[in-house]
């Protein structure tokens, strides 16, 4: 069974977006950790907030801001997404076996956003 952990900027938007999604994943509402470094942060900042998650996750939610996500997503990956929306899901796969070691590279596996779908 694969151990998550959510990661929230301290944003009322974010962080009630983050206990939605721990509450219809049945992830209990302590796995939501309040980031402060998340709410107005670049993309290095936000690299940076990644690199340090939970060795025991081995997979991390997080609910922060553009352009930091939009940009991480882009440099990690080789996606050309222009803005990752309001709401916007990106599953990205690193082939590592620490969060530290995350490097670009890494495989998007899905974007998702809800306009999409209407």
């Amino acid at each position: 069974n694969a151990s998550v952990q959510l990661y929230s900027s301290p944003a009322t938007r974010a962080l009630h977006t983050a206990l939605i999604f721990a509450n219809n994943f049945n992830i209990d509402v302590s796995k939501v950790d309040i980031k402060e470094s998340l709410y107005d942060c670049n993309m290095q900042a936000f690299l940076s907030c990644v690199k340090r998650s939970s060795t025991s996750a081995d997979i991390a939610f997080y609910f922060a801001h553009n352009p930091a996500i939009t940009e991480f997503v882009n440099t990690m990956t080789n996606a050309e997404i222009s803005n990752v929306p309001t709401t916007g899901i990106v599953s990205i796969r690193f082939d590592v076996d620490h969060w530290s070691e995350i490097l670009p590279g890494a495989e998007l596996i899905q974007f998702e956003y809800p306009k999409r779908h209407k």
